[in-house]
């Protein structure tokens, strides 16, 4: 029989960021939002004094990426950093306190040995199952006998977070949280806030505060024989009375009473737990590597510690300005598997998949991205134009039909559709006519009318189309599906042409999610398009269209393609050499020195990971065969270049790991007024060397020489952000626009008619509930529609009403990140998440006691349907709802009317 054992750990799921960025959109409320865009990452590094990747400031080679104060102007710092992926912490170390180095000609610097390290599984999706028919259908990815059978390929990865905070930091700041990997003791107790005892021995103890009568048996009638005072630490032995003993006293004091004398069989005395709480968590050990017997499980996002410290020599130099403070993290991403043959599977296995996984945009170095071409038509302002009946709502571009005006009799008009103002004829109606021309009021104003003033208004202006469709800018049409009286040009064609695509030629590969390019375009047939930024070869960022399918040079593709990602041979130059060609770049050389530098430097300068940097970013202004900091920060400001370093896949010994002799073989090139100070510098270097001491468990690798990634470089691949529907996107964005703002304000206010405007509510304002409307307005802004004529009503968007719509698997369905979820008190928004409680967080119109565009939560019970499109795929990894605050009120019927 076949082991059917789950392997650990389990396949994750999920990336994330190390840190979130913090939003000021509301200076008074600010908030920590995730980030989509990788740029934004690279950007904040580009801000780092040192610590890029591959090679650092101080030219060494370099595994990971440091964030330190600089970083932390863009990112949120301060709420610690985060689990990159779903996995295990398998080993840490904390310093109880910041240990230092005590160089001879400055100050000493303190710095920070703690770490934690993650082992994470990177699984293939599954191939979709090939059906009779033909068609695909993706199997079950677990909970079923198939699926413990079917083992995919997996790639284990290794999360490290070096340089975190010391235990002194967490005693300093009681209210910090820690991290859930040091667990908690069960048998561990503190008097604090559920203390309510007062001291009894006022003359002889000056303790202040509720602290704990110690008794002498067990339960409170026996005999007083002591007081802890408040902070006083105990270790009750194992039971689950009410009353225990005490095993030990950890910290703190429990003054004696002067009368009564502890039993024989408990000299510690006996403790009501009750009135104790929990003691915090804390590590098992500190100064020194804790290899955990059982890995505890973590998830992506999750809290793995706070920035360190680690000061510099530069830092402390009496030359300089010295600094008391210099927090720092490095993050790393490596793995000791065979990376080659794994992404030859990944390559592969990507082939098979279907073309919903594909959501990157590849650009290669060589394609043209194309530009709009010259408007050929000019739309009059005696004409106007309405939206044909299948154009997309969403792009740059919509197509259209113009027409005139024209007054014609209300019983000559059949069939009309108050949704998109249209009759049978395809007449569009513009406004109600009186018995003169000019006596024409809008549809809204004629709604407000009394049933007999409506009498007078017996006429109609229409706008009659004809011809064959054109194309126009979207923007024009405001947000409606018809305009009169605006002068406009038009295209007779779609503007964009991949045949003829004349722009900028990229000169460098470029990759991009989808979902974080800001301008996209849908042909007639619904081919997109988007707008993206390339670098060319002389170094300029310029931007032009590209395809979807049918570009040359311009593919779609999913993150198991790897796209630009690169994998360098095994670099063997020596730290030595890497010292002595920093000095010759720098010129900071005697002639006697020279010489014996320069050959020295030679490995390095001629190693594989410099001459693919020089071919990466030796051009952003001149070709002078160094590589300095200042051109690393450039690189990662410009994306295409910020996206070749971070795609680079190499392969070096670990800086955590090694023979000391490695950097004894510095010793002879550094000048003779170092020399002391670098003694030191490599008593710190040994001491952060952790790696000899988790060869061979957990399965951790025994070679030193792992394959590492650019952390920002991976996650931007993997992370699951691009899987977000259109419309999920475009609600998103509108709440970028108005959060905050109540209903009755602008301009909120008047977005509001927008959306009502899509609906059977045409005319109406916020007064009347407006979160089916909502919904509506941003699906149809996704190309998406409910041809239902009521989709004004929450209750419209259930499956029996909504034609084109579906619930999403069976009974009530799944939830997914976006699925439209109908409520039971009548109302209608988009999944987003859950809490920490199973609560559906969701986002909506029409939310919360001040009738916001916002993100409140209600119980899953009181879900009746989630629902998606017909012809929408749900992306397996949109499937796992992520874990949200839950800050807003709980949705009900009161405050969604």
């Amino acid at each position: 029989m076949a082991d059917e054992t789950p392997k650990t750990p389990a396949a994750l799921k999920k990336f994330a960021y190390p840190f979130q960025k913090t939003d000021n959109s509301t200076p008074d409320k600010p908030k920590t939002v995730e980030i989509v865009d990788p740029q934004e990452y690279f950007d904040a590094l580009s801000k780092a004094q040192d610590g890029f990747y591959p090679i650092g400031a101080n030219g060494q080679w370099h595994g990971g990426v440091h964030f330190g104060k600089e970083t932390g102007a863009v990112l949120a710092q301060a709420t610690g950093v985060r689990c990159v992926a779903d996995g295990e912490v398998i080993a840490y170390r904390i310093d109880a306190k910041y240990p230092d180095v005590p160089y001879a000609s400055c100050g000493a610097a303190k710095y920070s040995t703690g770490f934690v390290l993650v082992k994470h599984a990177l699984a293939l999706p599954p191939a979709p199952k090939k059906a009779a028919t033909g068609a695909t259908t993706t199997p079950p990815t677990s909970g079923t006998a198939a699926a413990a059978k079917t083992e995919e390929p997996r790639l284990t990865l290794y999360s490290l977070y070096m340089h975190l905070s010391d235990w002194a930091s967490y005693e300093t700041d009681k209210k910090i949280k820690r991290p859930a990997y040091w667990g908690g003791d069960k048998s561990r107790y503190e008097v604090a806030t559920k203390a309510v005892d007062a001291n009894p021995y006022p003359d002889t103890v000056k303790d202040a505060g509720k602290g704990l009568k110690i008794r002498q048996g067990n339960g409170g009638k026996t005999a007083q024989i002591g007081w802890a005072a408040p902070g006083t630490k105990l270790t009750l032995e194992a039971g689950d009375g009410k009353w225990r003993k005490i095993a030990s006293v950890d910290g703190g004091t429990i003054h004696a009473d002067p009368k009564n004398a502890a039993a024989a069989d408990a000299p510690l005395g006996w403790a009501y737990v009750d009135e104790l709480d929990p003691a915090a968590a804390e590590p098992k050990s500190k100064d020194s590597v804790v290899v955990l017997d059982k890995p505890v499980k973590v998830t992506a996002g999750e809290l793995i510690g706070y920035l360190g410290q680690y000061q510099r020599y530069v830092d402390m130099s009496p030359l300089g300005s010295s600094c008391t403070e210099r927090p720092l993290a490095q993050v790393d991403l490596f793995t000791g598997d065979d990376i080659k043959a794994f992404i030859e599977k990944s390559k592969a296995r990507a082939k098979e998949l279907d073309a919903k996984d594909k959501i990157l945009l590849k650009v290669d170095a060589g394609a043209k991205l194309a530009m709009p071409g010259e408007p050929d038509l000019r739309i009059a302002a005696t004409e106007g134009v309405v939206a044909t009946t299948d154009s997309k709502a969403s792009g740059e571009w919509m197509q259209v039909r113009k027409g005139n005006l024209e007054i014609v009799g209300k019983d000559t008009l059949k069939g009309y559709d108050d949704k998109t103002n249209a009759y049978d004829n395809g007449s569009v109606l513009s406004r109600m006519v009186g018995a003169t021309d000019a006596d024409a009021i809008t549809p809204a104003d004629y709604n407000a009318l009394g049933k007999a003033a409506k009498k007078a208004y017996g006429r109609r202006e229409v706008l009659v189309p004809a011809g064959t469709p054109i194309w126009v800018q979207k923007s024009l049409l405001g947000g409606n599906r018809f305009v009169i009286n605006r002068e406009m040009q038009a295209w007779s064609k779609f503007p964009l042409d991949a045949a003829a695509a004349a722009g900028a030629e990229a000169g460098y590969l470029r990759v991009a999610p989808i979902a974080t390019l800001k301008k996209m375009a849908a042909e007639a047939d619904g081919t997109r398009w988007w707008q993206i930024d390339v670098g060319t070869q002389d170094g300029s960022s310029q931007t032009g269209w590209a395809r979807e399918k049918d570009h040359a040079k311009v593919t779609l593709c999913t993150p198991w393609d790897w796209p630009g990602f690169e994998i360098l041979q095994t670099d063997t130059t020596t730290p030595a050499s890497f010292y002595a060609n920093l000095r010759v770049q720098q010129a900071a050389t005697t002639e006697a020195d020279k010489a014996k530098l320069q050959s020295q430097a030679a490995q390095a300068d001629g190693g594989v990971i410099f001459q693919k940097l020089y071919g990466v970013i030796d051009n952003l202004e001149t070709k002078d065969a160094k590589l300095s900091p200042e051109e690393l920060r450039r690189a990662l400001r410009q994306p295409w270049l910020a996206q070749a370093i971070s795609r680079l896949i190499t392969s070096y010994e670990s800086e955590w790991a090694g023979p000391m002799a490695k950097w004894d073989a510095i010793d002879s090139d550094i000048p003779d007024n170092r020399k002391e100070d670098w003694t030191q510098e490599k008593k710190r270097i040994e001491k952060l060397n952790w790696w000899d001491q988790l060869k061979g468990k957990n399965g951790f690798p025994s070679t030193t020489t792992p394959t590492h990634f650019h952390p920002i470089g991976l996650i931007a691949n993997f992370s699951h952000h691009e899987t977000m529907p259109p419309w999920l996107k475009i609600a998103w964005q509108e709440h970028e626009k108005y959060k905050g703002i109540h209903e009755a304000s602008e301009p909120l206010a008047s977005a509001i008619r927008v959306y009502h405007n899509t609906t059977n509510a045409a005319g109406l304002g916020h007064d009347t509930s407006w979160c089916a409307s909502f919904v509506n307005w941003c699906m149809e802004q996704a190309g998406y529609k409910n041809s239902d004529p009521y989709t004004a009503r929450a209750f419209n968007w259930k499956a029996d009403k909504w034609a084109e719509g579906e619930v999403n698997g069976e009974g009530k369905g799944k939830p997914f990140v976006g699925a439209i979820a109908v409520f039971s008190f009548s109302h209608v928004a988009f999944v987003i998440g859950k809490d920490k409680t199973g609560r559906i967080m969701a986002l909506g119109g029409n939310q919360g006691d001040g009738r916001y565009l916002n993100v409140t939560s209600a119980p899953e019970s009181m879900v009746l349907q989630y629902l998606k499109p017909k012809s929408y795929q749900v992306p397996t990894a949109d499937e796992d709802l992520p874990i949200l605050d839950s800050s807003g009120a709980e949705m009900n019927y009161e405050n969604t009317r």
